[in-house]
């Protein structure tokens, strides 16, 4: 459709206006098989690289099986379902997520399909909730109908195991990232390495650091703070502090947290000279210290 319908219509309106109204006034007029006008043609039609010359223009649009929905997924949905995913996706957008359910009870009950993007929003609601066991549903039957979900989705799915502390599952969901193709971003790495930090695992958060960097990610500021807490709390002050210049050397302009765990890190490894260069950088980007620093800096000389 796109190279013998399409590019041969936008080519003729783009180089021959006359010819184009020619031709699709006699296709009109001759046959009732085409449904093109001119403001289709001029307002729907995408530009491609094909000779129009060469391509027939006598296609009849009948033959051509067009699919039901924008998605990538192969299903074609009921208009009874898409009226029903929308009900369910202005409940779910209005956080009314008792009547959200009921919609999809009802939906079950008459064996309705939602549609991609109404899984993803179904998923999205199960994680504000923390249901995990309906999240776990909800994945099984996406799987069965052959859809993938999106990097939003599995973010908001890892952010709830990753509170709930469940490393199994997050585990589960992390490798069916890489098996489904989702390339992971920065915030699918942040909720990682805040997991791993919160359980003190050092070593898992340096690794994930450098396994991001590897994939050509940027990290940010709350991901390089978090890496150098879990290192802080192993007592890898050497790392924390090589971190840290690295930090700088990227010109990632430190905040008020970052500063004052820095701070910290020099009065427990009790260097008044890094403490001092800390301060100056505080000074520089007018940042107070916690208060509980205020007795290990009246002790500086």
């Amino acid at each position: 459709y796109q190279r013998r319908v399409r590019a041969p219509v936008y080519t003729l309106f783009q180089n021959k206006m006359h010819l184009l109204k020619t031709t699709l006034s006699n296709t009109l007029k001759n046959s009732q098989r085409y449904h093109v006008s001119l403001f289709t043609a001029r307002r729907s039609f995408t530009p491609l690289s094909f000779n129009h010359r060469s391509v027939p223009l006598n296609i009849p649009l009948r033959r051509i099986s067009l699919p039901c929905v924008p998605y990538t997924s192969s299903l074609c949905y009921s208009t009874e379902a898409h009226e029903y995913s929308k009900k369910l996706n202005r409940a779910i957008e209005q956080h009314d997520y008792k009547k959200a359910l009921a919609t999809i009870e009802e939906m079950q009950t008459k064996s309705l399909v939602p549609e991609h993007i109404t899984y993803s929003r179904i998923l999205r609601m199960y994680t504000d909730q923390e249901d995990a066991k309906d999240v776990e549903k909800t994945l099984k039957q996406m799987k069965e109908q052959g859809i993938k979900p999106n990097i939003i989705t599995y973010n908001a799915i890892l952010h709830m195991y990753s509170r709930k502390d469940d490393v199994e599952n997050f585990n589960k969901i992390w490798n069916d990232m890489k098996e489904q193709g989702v390339l992971k971003d920065e915030r699918s790495y942040l909720e990682a390495i805040r997991m791993h930090c919160a359980r003190g695992n050092a070593d898992d958060c340096n690794n994930l650091l450098r396994e991001m960097v590897e994939s050509g990610l940027s990290p940010t500021l709350p991901i390089y703070t978090d890496v150098i807490y879990a290192l802080a709390r192993k007592h890898y002050y050497k790392d924390a502090l090589d971190l840290y210049e690295k930090i700088k050397h990227r010109k990632i302009q430190p905040d008020a947290i970052l500063l004052n765990l820095m701070l910290e890190i020099g009065t427990l490894i009790k260097d008044p000279k890094y403490m001092n260069s800390i301060l100056k950088e505080m000074w520089d980007h007018n940042v107070e210290p916690h208060p509980d620093h205020y007795e290990a800096i009246k002790n500086l000389k």
